[in-house]
């Protein structure tokens, strides 16, 4: 559809609002997709997760870890079975905690999905306050105790074509001066390099 002005003055009104109203689309269009990302990563907690692009699919959890284990101290270390965790078997998901932990905000021109610097129960009798946020980069990116299970940078190359869509979208709607409209996510293209 072409735009046509009825004068000069009416052309330069235009290109003074458009702008604003290109960031404004923008700015709805980053939200969506942010909060698309935002949304895959909680999804993923709890749920074993397939390798895609960089990221290694999860290993099983240990028998340590379900069935608990004994310290050369004589301490004894509960597994998630006998903690009575249904079902135990649930990769991250523990008290729900981390997951509910996750975040997304949106600022001028960006969009961030991560997990807060902030101390939650739930830890053990020596670290009773564990802190939420290294809980996540333990997760993340592994210990030398415990295989990565990247639940948030997973989490964005899984919706890499998606995002791109969405913001590419806002954008030429905010070019074009057109208000951002959410709209039913086209399937990703092949041609987007991720």
């Amino acid at each position: 559809m072409t735009k046509s002005f009825k004068s000069i003055g009416e052309f330069v009104e235009y290109l003074e609002r458009l702008p604003l109203t290109a960031e404004v689309t923008v700015s709805h269009g980053l939200h969506e997709a942010t909060e698309l990302v935002w949304e895959e990563a909680r999804h993923a907690i709890g749920e074993y997760q397939d390798s895609a692009g960089p990221f290694k699919g999860w290993d099983n959890l240990s028998d340590a870890t379900l069935n608990g284990w004994d310290a050369a101290n004589g301490v004894h270390y509960p597994g998630k079975i006998e903690l009575g965790f249904s079902p135990p078997d649930n990769p991250l998901l523990r008290t729900g905690e981390l997951r509910d932990a996750i975040e997304f905000s949106v600022s001028h021109n960006e969009g961030v999905v991560g997990v807060p610097d902030r101390d939650v129960g739930n830890g053990t009798e020596e670290d009773p306050d564990r802190n939420v946020g290294d809980v996540a980069i333990e997760h993340e990116f592994g210990t030398r105790y415990m295989p990565a299970r990247s639940f948030l940078g997973r989490s964005l190359y899984v919706k890499a074509k998606e995002v791109v869509g969405i913001i590419g979208h806002a954008v030429l709607l905010g070019l074009s001066g057109k208000p951002f409209e959410p709209f039913s996510r086209p399937p990703p293209k092949d041609d987007v390099p991720f």
